[in-house]
Order: structure tokens, then C-alpha cells, then sequence
């Protein structure tokens, strides 16, 4: 079997094992984001849709810009019995790319320095790398999640321009590409902005390995010689930014969920040395970790920012070139890894979290540039005392059939709302988002009122700072389903008294639930300035407006009701808009509203 067939199969049976592992995604449903911003967003439907996708933010609070992904959703049906199968097949396939993407990029590296003895082993450190990329559990929230589509498309166009740097020699076409796929990966996730960084590493990591071969350009020259890939990134993220001012009017634009990136550069240092320790037990301890995300405690939330990277990188390739040794080749590797620290984000309630997806991009790379290291070991061993690469082996072979076995195991956990959220009450019961989800899919749905009191009274003792919002409005529900109408104030004038700095969603929730209250005690009157209190710091509050509506039409207020109406009519989200033109048309006709859901 020449080396050409064997790399072809080999690259062919990673893809199958993979696809194999993962096929029970295909049979899971909607969770989590999938269902408000996805399946019930009715501006990625119909015939504006793409019109759509590159003129509007999917999440509106947020200013996430990321039309290539979004067309992706608006290409394939949500709804239906085919729905969810189609949308789950498709990121299973992405994954399936990627993880073969891993195997040919593993290959690319290897042939920089080859000898006759370790030639032989390409195709096997190959594979095993894609394994440990595409079985790792640490995959499972990007495959599972319909919603994690983006993080896999973002990966797919950067290991495509990690290849045509490492594989086409200068020229138009090259520059040409890099341009367009870095546009492809930025269009897919912003997060995508951390590959120069990456970039840098590879080209330091593929310098040295010339340089022991005897390859290696002058210094000078090599930074000339890959100078114009960075113009090249350079040009593509300028074509990203230009199309995001003029689709959102801003070119960095503000979360408005009440994220503070307070702190120091100290502050910052330790958030982001924090956040690569995280990332590191996620992927060496996928058992212990794996979950959807990863609280870890800080006062405050903070970013680790470009210039921290950077800095490690230097300092690491200073090391690296001064000591010539492939010894510390990981150490090169390992700040690959530093690209979660463009990714880390924080939650409303004061979490810092990172979470799983977040890890699959410096992982592929890591693996990448590891695959090196293997052959290096291996390339030290003559083959008459094969021991090292058998043991190796036949360890690889044990980890990545565990892998297998907990990625299977774990992949039914997103089949559902609550089935998903116990999963991650459970493995972080210390986590107010874990908590606070748990408890309003398990109880609130349900109608379980007396339950939810028990459960949200616990928290409100278990929580002294973090989630109080969501752990008080949720108690002020539940006490309305129950009619205990006063008790629910007492509740809001509890949590007004208590020291806090609300985010303007947070502020919004809490005068929304208040007003639901006076809604339900036919206080109208005085649930109209909650409203439009709340309606004013979040217009995106769709239940809130929806109940304002109801407000409205038992004041008698026709004419402002209609006016909701028709904002509820255009919000994208199927239910309310349904229920909004049902409204407006009993309007006109005189028709009871109280009776329409």
C-alpha cells in the first residue's frame, strides 16, 4: 500500500469514527438558545430572511455579527419532523470536516521534518491526533447544541487558512484566500479575531523546525517572507468591520447584558492565567469538567486582553529560539492555547465562566503542533526497540475509547430543557445561572408554585450576591400563580432595599415582574409606570410589552395598545407575534381580548 492510499484511508476511517460516536446527535431536540434566537426568530424566515442575516444582530441585545452561520440556519428547516434532525445533521458534518481538517494539518506539519524511520508514522500520529480533536467529550456541546454552530464554523475556515499558509506558495491566490477565509471565520464568529495570535505561534513553531533541519531562512528574511500573510488577516478583518458598521452601526459593538470588563492589568493577567487553567482541566479532565460552561469565582468580571497574549508568546519564542530545543516545544504549544482569553466572557448574574466550545479551536491547534513532538519521540527510537511507539499506542488507544464512551454518554443530556439544565445544576450546583435555569424549567413550567417558592427561598439563602434578580422575580411568579399577590410585592420591596448595582436587563426584569404583579391585582394604574419603567431599559422584554398590551386595553387605551401591538407584531418571535395579530384583529372587531392567548 503506497503512502498516498494509506494517508487517504486513514484520513477516511478518522471521519467515519467520528461521525459514528456522534450520530445520536441527530435525534436530540432544541435547547437552551436554540429556541428564542433560532426556532421562534421569525427574522432569519420568509422572504427577507437574507436580507436579514446581514443586516441584523440574531441577538439583540448583544451585537453578535455573524451572517455566514446565520445562513446556514436559513438554508435548512427548524420546524417539522425533519427539522431538528437536519439542523443536528449539519453541525455533526461541520465537526466531521474538522476533525479531518485536524488529520490533513497534522500531516501538513509532519512533512517539515521527516526522516526515512518516523515516515512511516505520519498517517498513525495523524489519525490519533483527529481523534483526540474529534472524540474529545470536550466536543460534545458544539455538536449537541444546534446553537453551537458557530464555534464549528469558525474553526472550519481557520484551520482552512492555517493550511493555505502552510501549503501555497506566495502569490496572488494565496493573500487572495487567506483575505477571504479569515472574512469567512469572522463572519462566523468574532471570537475568530485571535487567529494572528495563533498565526504568530505556527510561524515561530515552523521557523525552529526548519532551522533543525537545516531549512531555515535568516530571521529577517522569514519575518519578510510571512509579513504579507498578516496584511492579508489584516485585509479581512477591515472587510468584516466595514460590514458590520454598516449592518449594526457600530464596529465594536456593547453587550448590553450588564458585562463590565473592570480591572487593572493585574486584574486582567490573572483572569486570563485563571481562564487557561480552566481550559486545561477541561481538556485533561473531561470526566471531572464537562459540562456546557464553568463558573469560576472573581469579584469582578474581567477580559484577558490581546496584549497578555502576546506577551506570553514572546517571551515563550525568546525562550524557544535561545535554547534551540524541541524539548520545549510544548511550551510554544501551550500558548497556542492562550486563545480562550479572547473568548472569555461573563454572564448578568457576576459569573466568570468559559465554557466547552470555547476550547475546540487552541485544541485543534494544539494537536496540530503536537503531533511534532509524537514524531520527534518517535524518530529518537530506533525501530528495533519499538516499546516507546507501542506503548504510546496502545495509551492513545485506551484514551481515545473512553473518550468515545463518555462523549456517547453525555451527548443525551442535551435532549431537553430540564434534562439539560439538571445535568449542569448538578456538576455546578454552586452556579446562580445553573440554579436559577434548573429551578424555572423544573418547577415554573410545570406550574409547580409551591415547589418553586421552596426552591427559590433556598437560593435567595444560598446566594448572597450573585442572581438575586432572577432568584426574586422568579419568586414574585410564583407567588402570583399561588395569588398570594401581597406577599409578591413584599418581595419586590425586599430586593429594592438590598445593595446592589443592577445592569439595565436585570433593572428591566424586576420592574416587568413587579408589574405582572399589578397587572394580576388589576392595578393597573400603577402597573403602567412599571411597564414602561422596564420597557424602557429593555425594549426586547416581549412577555413584559405583551402583558403592557393587556394593561393598556383594560384602561381603555386602544390607541397605544395597537401602537405595542404592531412592535409585537414585527419582534421575529413566532409566539408573540401570532398572539399580537390575533390581538389587533379582536381589536377592530371589538372582540374580548382576555380570552386569546
Amino acid at each position: 500500500m503506497t503512502d498516498r492510499t494509506q494517508r487517504l484511508i486513514f484520513g477516511l476511517l478518522g471521519g467515519v469514527i467520528v461521525f459514528a460516536t456522534y450520530f445520536p446527535v441527530i435525534h436530540l431536540g432544541y435547547v437552551w438558545d436554540d429556541i428564542p434566537y433560532l426556532v421562534e426568530n421569525e427574522n432569519f424566515r420568509g422572504v427577507n430572511a437574507l436580507f436579514n442575516a446581514f443586516t441584523q444582530s440574531f441577538i439583540p441585545e448583544r451585537a453578535y455579527y455573524r451572517p455566514l452561520v446565520i445562513l446556514t440556519y436559513i438554508a435548512l428547516p427548524f420546524e417539522g419532523i425533519y427539522g431538528p434532525l437536519l439542523q443536528h445533521t449539519a453541525n455533526l458534518i461541520i465537526h466531521v470536516i474538522n476533525s479531518t481538517l485536524v488529520y490533513v494539518l497534522s500531516l501538513t506539519v509532519l512533512r517539515i521534518k521527516s526522516n526515512a524511520h518516523a515516515r512511516r508514522s505520519h498517517s498513525w500520529i495523524a489519525l490519533a491526533m483527529s481523534l483526540l480533536f474529534g472524540l474529545h467529550p470536550v466536543m460534545v456541546e458544539t455538536v449537541a447544541w444546534v446553537s453551537g454552530r458557530y464555534d464549528l464554523m469558525m474553526l472550519t475556515w481557520v484551520l482552512l487558512v492555517i493550511y493555505v499558509e502552510l501549503t501555497l506558495k506566495k502569490g496572488t491566490l494565496k493573500y487572495f484566500l487567506l483575505t477571504l477565509l479569515f472574512f469567512f471565520s469572522m463572519a462566523s464568529k468574532e471570537a475568530a479575531i485571535g487567529l494572528p495570535v495563533a498565526m504568530l505561534s505556527i510561524h515561530i513553531f515552523i521557523w525552529h523546525m526548519k532551522e533543525k533541519c537545516g531549512e531555515g531562512a535568516h530571521l529577517r528574511s522569514y519575518i519578510l517572507k510571512i509579513t504579507p500573510t498578516y496584511i492579508s488577516l489584516g485585509l479581512g478583518l477591515v472587510f468584516y468591520l466595514l460590514l458590520r458598521k454598516m449592518a449594526l452601526g457600530e464596529v465594536l459593538g456593547q453587550s448590553q447584558v450588564g458585562v463590565t470588563f473592570a480591572g487593572g492589568v493585574l486584574d486582567r493577567l490573572n483572569v486570563a492565567t485563571l481562564a487557561l487553567r480552566e481550559y486545561a482541566n477541561v481538556i485533561v479532565n473531561p470526566w471531572k469538567f464537562s459540562s456546557p460552561f464553568h463558573p469560576f469565582t472573581q469579584d469582578e468580571i474581567n477580559i484577558g486582553d490581546l496584549g497578555f497574549v502576546l506577551i506570553l508568546i514572546f517571551v515563550a519564542g525568546c525562550v524557544w529560539i535561545s535554547f534551540r530545543s524541541t524539548a520545549l516545544l510544548p511550551v510554544i504549544i501551550f500558548i497556542s492555547m492562550a486563545w480562550p482569553t479572547l473568548h472569555f466572557i461573563g454572564i448578568p448574574n457576576g459569573e466568570n465562566i468559559i465554557s466547552d466550545r470555547y476550547a475546540q479551536a487552541p485544541w485543534a491547534l494544539f494537536l496540530v503542533l503536537f503531533s511534532s513532538v509524537i514524531m520527534e519521540i518517535i524518530s529518537r527510537v530506533r525501530f528495533e526497540r519499538n516499546i516507546v511507539p507501542v506503548a504510546m499506542g496502545f495509551s492513545c488507544a485506551i484514551i481515545l475509547f473512553l473518550y468515545a464512551i463518555f462523549a456517547n454518554v453525555t451527548i443525551p443530556l442535551w435532549s431537553n430543557n430540564l434534562r439539560f439544565w439538571s445535568f449542569v445544576y448538578e456538576k455546578h450546583p454552586d452556579s446562580g445561572t445553573a440554579a436559577i435555569n434548573y429551578g424555572a424549567n423544573k418547577y415554573l413550567v410545570a406550574q409547580d408554585w409551591t415547589g418553586a417558592i421552596v426552591f427559590f427561598n433556598e437560593l435567595d439563602k444560598k446566594f448572597t450576591k450573585e442572581s438575586k434578580v432572577f432568584v426574586y422575580s422568579n419568586l414574585m411568579i410564583a407567588h402570583v400563580g399561588l395569588k398570594q399577590y401581597e406577599e409578591a410585592k413584599n418581595i419586590y420591596d425586599r430586593f429594592i432595599k438590598l445593595p446592589h448595582q443592577l445592569s439595565k436587563s436585570e433593572a428591566a426584569s424586576m420592574l416587568c415582574a413587579r408589574a405582572f404583579v399589578g397587572f394580576s391585582t388589576k392595578e393597573y394604574a400603577a402597573a403602567m409606570t412599571f411597564f414602561e419603567n422596564g420597557l424602557m431599559l429593555n425594549g426586547s422584554q416581549h412577555m413584559c410589552r405583551m402583558f403592557y398590551v393587556r394593561n393598556l386595553i383594560s384602561l381603555g387605551d386602544n390607541v397605544n395598545a395597537i401602537q405595542q401591538l404592531e412592535l409585537l407584531a414585527n419582534s421575529g418571535v413566532k409566539g408573540y407575534e401570532l398572539s399580537a395579530r390575533k390581538m389587533l384583529a379582536a381589536i377592530k372587531t371589538g372582540q374580548e381580548i382576555k380570552n386569546l392567548d
